[in-house]
């Protein structure tokens, strides 16, 4: 059974960017975008979905961070299925910023997201 079978509210070990090497290529490669305090890099280059996180101390202490974390994992669930098929997505939140909803960071991924695929909202 699959980490992502067994909990659906979980990113399987495919879903995730693991590797440093492949957190280099998103770095160098990738198609950059921004939306509020999110930082996104996008690259197409890829044989499914998957999502890298980096957020920095300076985002907040450790418990602030780990729920930037978590909305950030669930709106990636909840969109993936909406973007262009096989993109990896490493998402950047190195400032400190007011604290927000988890709404909000929905739309800030979806529009960094689309921005970085230069790919308008109505298209599926």
């Amino acid at each position: 059974m699959t980490d992502s079978a067994a909990n659906p509210r979980k990113l399987s070990r495919a879903d995730r960017i693991r590797s440093i090497a492949d957190f280099r290529t998103l770095m160098r490669q990738g198609r950059r975008s921004h939306a509020g305090p999110l930082r996104v890099r996008v690259t197409t280059e890829t044989s499914r979905t998957r999502l890298g996180l980096a957020v920095s101390k300076r985002a907040g202490g450790a418990v602030r961070r780990n729920r930037i974390k978590r909305h950030l994992r669930t709106a990636f669930r909840n969109l993936r299925n909406d973007w262009p098929k096989h993109i990896d997505v490493l998402v950047i939140v190195s400032d400190q910023h007011p604290e927000t909803s988890f709404q909000n960071y929905a739309e800030w991924f979806d529009r960094a997201v689309r921005d970085a695929c230069r790919w308008p909202k109505d298209q599926a």
